[in-house]
Order: structure tokens, then C-alpha cells, then sequence
């Protein structure tokens, strides 16, 4: 076992990661714009004078407001430091979740596919994600989500299965042309 990952005999960890601390904040950028949208005209309509029977006061709807992006932040950093990402000789793997727990790992043999994406706002905190599908699926299976550096990330994962198809070559017994 390396960091809590389960490794087949012989397997030898290459890389392990977690999402950024930068991720957090940037994850909840969303969800404060819809709490932004929606408390500025409540703490507006709030200021209105002559509202009978409408009991709202602007310092309750800026504590909830707050409260409900501190709430926000708590929840981000407890589900990143729940997000493991590790690459192994043999396998790329992903581990998530709070209350229920997912692996996902993937054969270096089977992998078809690298991609890196990074968003603006990604790249000016020097993170993003970094892909990897299977053949025949069209799909992404796994992401290393808000990790830092993808670049040198995509670059080990593509120097891992290059690695893996020259030790594959190897042990069949097939000269490399």
C-alpha cells in the first residue's frame, strides 16, 4: 500500500497527486454568482422603506449570504482533500468522494487517449485537468480534476504508457522496429 492505494505485487508508484487549494475557491466561483444574484436584490428590497409586513433586514441577508459561501468553501476543501490521484507503473487511478467512495483505475495498456483542459481562470492559478480515455469509448473515464502543473502530469501519464508499451514489447518477445 502507497498513500492508502491498494498496489497489485510489484507495482511501483510514479506520481501522486491531490487537487490544488487554488481549486476550492475557483470551483466555487459559480455557485457565489447565483448567491451574489440573489442576495444583492434581496438585501436591496430589504432597504425599502414602507414594506409592511415583509420583515427583512440587510444584515440577515448578508450573514446568510456569507454564510452560505463559507458553507460553500468548507464543503470544497472536504471534498478535495477526499480526491487522491496516483499513477503507477502498471495503472492511472482516481479516488473520490465524501460519503461514498470510487476508484477508478485504467490499465496503462488500455489508455488511447491524454487530454489537458484549463480554463482562464485555471491558468492564471497554474492548475487544470488532465483526461484519460480508453479505446473504443469516445469518452473521458477518468480526470485528475484542479490538479497543479498539468502539463508535467499529462507528460508523465503519456511517458508512463510509452514506458508500458516498450515493457509489453518487450516481455512478448517482438523486436522494436
Amino acid at each position: 500500500m502507497s498513500g492508502g492505494w491498494s498496489l497489485e505485487p510489484g507495482e511501483r508508484m510514479r506520481l501522486e497527486r491531490r487537487p490544488d487549494a487554488a481549486d476550492v475557491p475557483l470551483s466555487a466561483l459559480g455557485f457565489a454568482a447565483i448567491a451574489l444574484a440573489v442576495g444583492v436584490p434581496v438585501w436591496w428590497i430589504a432597504g425599502l422603506p414602507g414594506l409592511r409586513g415583509l420583515s427583512l433586514d440587510r444584515g440577515a441577508v448578508t450573514g446568510l449570504v456569507l454564510a452560505a459561501l463559507g458553507l460553500r468553501l468548507v464543503w470544497g476543501e472536504i471534498e478535495r482533500r477526499c480526491r487522491r490521484f496516483a499513477l503507477t507503473d502498471r495503472r492511472v487511478l482516481a479516488r473520490f468522494g465524501v460519503f461514498r467512495r470510487h476508484v477508478t483505475s485504467i490499465r496503462l495498456d488500455r489508455v488511447q487517449h491524454v487530454v489537458m483542459a484549463r480554463r482562464f481562470r485555471d491558468r492564471l492559478a497554474g492548475i487544470g485537468t488532465v483526461g484519460v480515455a480508453t479505446a473504443g469509448t469516445g469518452a473521458i473515464e477518468l480526470a485528475w480534476i484542479g490538479v497543479r502543473d498539468p502539463a508535467a502530469v499529462l507528460a508523465a501519464i503519456e511517458q508512463a504508457v510509452r514506458d508500458a508499451e516498450v515493457e509489453s514489447e518487450a516481455g512478448s518477445g517482438r523486436r522494436l522496429g
